[in-house]
């Protein structure tokens, strides 16, 4: 009994170790690496600081996250701090601006990673999740699993081919502050739900007093 107990002791500290959670709480800013919960944010030849910039800043472009062993890409939350892009029209006489119109596009790039290659791509509008200032959570699909890596980073900024017209939005064109990021391993089996763990415990336990009663008779 006391071994039974003791295996399901361990079954569900394993279960409870599945889960991994990335912040940037303790990261220097001047390093292109980071490290939380034995998940690993890589920048490249930029600095993990958790926000991200799609140009005219030495903040990351894109963020490379790896941990060890294969793993499952949950969800991750993020802030949006700026986004300046719009559609301008120009006189083709003159040269001049007419109209500038604040657009959209979808921003944010997401890609699974295994064996070198990717297997999962997904893009999408960061204001359509979040308002400026405010946090907003972005889920993955289901193909988003059993991966080697996870980037996060940028869409190519569109710009117009239509004579006359011109995409202005400064340098960058958005930004966003990744907050935390959720994974969980693919090898460790899913912890039973209580409701249902507790009728388990009670049925073994009941049979393993049956087994000592019929053992002593």
């Amino acid at each position: 009994m006391k071994a039974w107990l003791g295996a399901a002791a361990l079954m569900t500290t394993a279960c409870a170790a599945d889960a991994a959670t990335w912040t940037i709480i303790g990261a220097e800013g001047t390093t292109s690496t980071h490290t939380a919960d034995g998940v690993t944010a890589d920048a490249g030849d930029r600095w993990v600081t958790g926000l991200m910039t799609d140009g005219g800043t030495p903040y990351a472009r894109q963020l490379t996250f790896t941990m060890t062993g294969r793993f499952d890409a949950v969800g991750f939350d993020f802030t949006p701090v700026r986004w300046n892009y719009q559609i301008c029209t120009e006189d083709l006489t003159t040269g001049e601006t007419v109209t500038c119109e604040s657009n959209t596009y979808d921003n944010v790039l997401v890609q699974g990673i295994r064996d070198g290659g990717i297997i999962a791509t997904s893009t999408f509008r960061m204001i359509d999740l979040a308002e400026i200032g405010m946090t907003g959570r972005y889920t993955f699909a289901d193909e988003f699993q059993n991966l080697d890596a996870l980037l996060i980073g940028f869409t190519p900024v569109p710009w117009p081919i239509d004579p006359g017209k011109y995409a202005n939005c400064g340098n960058p064109c958005s930004q966003f502050y990744v907050n935390r990021l959720d994974l969980k391993s693919p090898d460790i089996p899913a912890p039973v739900p209580l409701p249902a763990s507790l009728p388990l415990l009670s049925a073994a336990l009941a049979g393993l007093m049956g087994l000592r009663q019929r053992r002593r008779t």
